[in-house]
């Protein structure tokens, strides 16, 4: 109990100093790649802790994929994105924990009690088809921290199911920053499409997902 009040607490202190200093607000993928390159040997330190607190607590994945397909070789750049991947997954399930785990546990309908039952069953699974499907949208690391879903199978099925967006999108997105900074006007629109379809995808399935959980 001691720990996770220590760990809201913490949570909380950094999601407040974020919001004080603007800086989830005025984010952006070149103010990212500027912070990271001026931290030298520290960059890769520094980014992983931008990507897991900023999108653990709200901010779009891809102000922090696309830095990074630019700043590194590829696969190192693929090893730090699915590794913020994990950490934002972290964060954002430790936050939501904290904060309304037990609320949740004490007013949870009958079915979606039952429903969270079978979640914590099958929880690699779940959690790995969350991922892949949902990937780096801030309320499905909410709502994994208010299940009955554990750390440990969060973790390993998070780590399983971040890996292949992960991928697609390092180096999707590497392509398409360099095409943009030759000067290819094609590529804007394959950035916003990617960046579209990272934004629909999630919304469509968690609207798909509350359809049929709804007993109309």
């Amino acid at each position: 109990m001691a720990r996770s009040i220590a760990l809201l607490i913490l949570l909380v202190l950094v999601a407040c100093a974020a919001w004080w200093r603007g800086w989830l607000e005025g984010i952006d993928p070149e103010a990212v790649g500027a912070l990271v390159r001026s931290a030298g040997a520290w960059g890769p330190a520094l980014f992983l802790l931008l990507f897991s607190v900023g999108n653990g607590l709200g901010a779009p994945g891809f102000l922090f994929l696309f830095p990074a397909a630019v700043l590194w070789p590829p696969w190192e750049a693929l090893l730090l994105n699915w590794a913020g991947c994990n950490g934002a997954g972290w964060v954002g399930y430790a936050f939501a924990r904290s904060v309304g785990r037990h609320f949740v546990e004490a007013h949870l309908p009958r079915r979606l009690r039952a429903l969270d039952h079978r979640i914590g069953q099958r929880a690699v699974e779940s959690v790995a088809a969350v991922r892949l499907t949902l990937f780096l949208a801030t309320p499905a690391h909410w709502a994994l921290g208010l299940s009955s879903v554990t750390l440990r199978p969060l973790l390993l099925g998070s780590a399983l199911g971040f890996l292949p967006p992960a991928a697609v999108w390092t180096f999707a997105g590497r392509g398409l920053m360099r095409a943009i900074h030759k000067g290819h006007a094609s590529a804007w629109l394959g950035l916003l499409a990617l960046i579209v379809v990272s934004l629909a995808v999630p919304a469509w399935m968690s609207r798909g997902r509350t359809g049929a959980v709804d007993p109309g």
